[in-house]
């Protein structure tokens, strides 16, 4: 095809887009819950169905929705549009601002930030419509706003008991699914158990209870000084436990946390085996978000992490722990510490204490398709390395903005890190804690005690930005060794890396050996699978 041919094919398929999104089955739209709030800067419009999209921190405001095919996406501010951003920039996004509206088209469902003018973000999760909704009754259906369960839907009155019943009445009959319709339902710590699926309708929230005194004692976190809890946990040695739908898992920290000096962790998978979790929103977790522990063949699709980004909440996003042949995929994650990363600790750590089982290696982990955006690190492993590390890619992902966005940091434990492949990662910038400015780099790998770092490989790496220091690769000794790093078609600022000085590394040292460069010019990193 001509360039002649090729700019007049793209100019009529951007007339006819509109005619092309107008064909597919209208976006699905949820209300917000009781108590949140519509946002005062951003108005949004998706193949012309209004949006609702939430008040959400001073950083960001969020909205969340589903639509099958093209899209036509209109966002109105209270000023004139002058300047905009749309991440991933892989996906190439283009824009046109008219007056106080800016309008793109998306060709399918996509997780996007968008930034305008001087205002904070706008982030926009829009996941495909869903397939096979179960009714919400019949047989093996659980709904716990019918008899005789009748839980509260205005969030008012407490409803842990009953959707405890219901869940446990789910269990007792071999399995089932427990229906949470849209309304807002407030509770207190729940045990999920074998073979019962909860089902978040979209504009169902389940959210929980600001009082400290409803829940369980876990831990106590040193760091913060805090009781700990757990908001929804898995029964031990529990099998086939699955949650979906398109609702939302509120932690509600602010209040569990701001006012009564109480952490939760929002969702723990603990010691259970094929567990799922698809499409729905976590958000203001206590604590670290979706907490993977002493688990097996776990599969996180869809989901949306909305946290705190701008205070000191060390508030993970999704946290693999002692786990194995786990699946993290597109999903998109916001929080002020940590959002992808993989832990293994021992029976000492504060937050280990009551979890069942012996410390496991973690073994064959996947992230795959990730936004993510932290003020901390966004892809890591570390800091607990107490048991083996292994097998563990990160794939197709993009670092919106971050203090440190690929890590592999081995600060606690004599364990061994092998085989972590990071591919087809685009670091796009960052925005680091003001205190952690001078550890604001894309790139850092590390050993503080023993137990070695071995055989990593970073192919497909775009770097747009390098951070505010320069990057390291430091060993600790002879027993905490980086052992065999390759770099495969890594472009930092427009070129080809093909030695330290070129990927912005000042810092190694002796105990780094293996390491090796490869690739052509001209490689970059392709789009997410969004």
């Amino acid at each position: 095809m001509t360039p002649d041919r090729r700019i007049l094919f793209w100019w009529l398929l951007w007339l006819l887009s509109p005619a092309i999104a107008i064909a597919a089955p209208p976006p699905a739209v949820y209300p917000l819950a009781a108590g949140d709030h519509a946002s005062k800067r951003f108005t949004l419009v998706a193949n012309g169905v209004a949006v609702p999209v939430l008040a959400y921190t001073s950083r960001y405001d969020y909205a969340h929705f589903s639509a099958d095919g093209a899209l036509t996406i209109t966002i109105a501010v209270p000023e004139s549009v002058r300047s905009w951003h749309i991440s991933p920039q892989a996906e190439q996004i283009r824009a046109r601002a008219g007056g106080q509206h800016l309008t793109f088209r998306l060709p399918h469902a996509a997780y996007v930030i968008v930034k305008i003018n001087a205002l904070k973000e706008l982030a926009i999760a829009i996941d495909p419509l869903e397939r096979a909704v179960p009714p919400p009754s019949g047989v093996g259906i659980y709904n716990i706003t019918a008899a005789p369960y009748s839980a509260d839907a205005t969030g008012r009155t407490l409803a842990t008991r009953v959707v405890q019943r219901a869940i446990d009445d789910a269990h007792a009959a071999g399995g089932g699914i427990v229906y949470v319709p849209r309304g807002t339902f407030l509770s207190a710590g729940l045990e999920l158990r074998s073979n019962v699926s909860l089902y978040l309708a979209g504009g169902a929230t389940l959210r929980s209870s600001g009082d400290p005194a409803l829940f369980k004692v876990r831990y106590y976190k040193q760091s913060l000084k805090m009781r700990g809890t757990w908001f929804l946990w898995t029964q031990p040695n529990s099998r086939n436990i699955r949650i979906f739908g398109r609702g939302t898992i509120d932690g509600n920290a602010r209040e569990l946390r701001g006012r009564n000096r109480c952490v939760n962790d929002l969702v723990v998978p603990l010691h259970t085996s094929h567990f799922t979790i698809d499409g729905v929103v976590l958000r203001d977790s206590g604590l670290w978000g979706l907490i993977p522990v002493r688990s097996d063949h776990i599969v996180i699709h869809n989901t949306k992490h909305f946290n705190e980004a701008n205070r000191f909440f060390e508030d993970d996003a999704v946290d693999i722990i002692e786990s194995q042949d786990v699946l993290v995929s597109r999903s998109f994650a916001i929080s002020e510490d940590d959002t992808y990363s993989t832990k293994t600790w021992n029976e000492q750590t504060d937050m280990a204490g009551n979890w069942p089982g012996r410390p496991e290696p973690l073994e064959n982990v996947t992230f795959e398709d990730c936004l993510a955006w932290s003020r901390c690190a966004t892809f890591k492993v570390g800091f607990g390395c107490f048991q083996p590390q292994r097998k563990i890619v990160f794939r197709r992902c993009c670092v919106y903005r971050c203090m440190r966005a690929i890590a592999i940091n081995h600060y606690w434990g004599n364990a061994s890190v092998e085989n972590v492949t990071f591919d087809h990662i685009d670091v796009e910038g960052f925005q680091p804690r003001q205190r952690d400015r001078d550890k604001c780099r894309w790139l850092d790998v590390n050993t503080a005690s023993e137990g070695s770092i071995r055989n990593t490989i970073l192919e497909n790496i775009t770097v747009r930005a390098l951070g505010y220091e320069a990057s390291r690769i430091e060993g600790h000794d002879t027993k905490g060794m980086i052992d065999g790093m390759r770099f495969e078609n890594v472009i930092v600022s427009d070129k080809l890396a093909t030695s330290l000085k070129d990927l912005d590394v000042d810092v190694t040292n002796q105990f780094v050996t293996g390491i090796v460069f490869v690739g052509q010019a001209g490689a970059s990193a392709p789009a997410l699978r969004n």
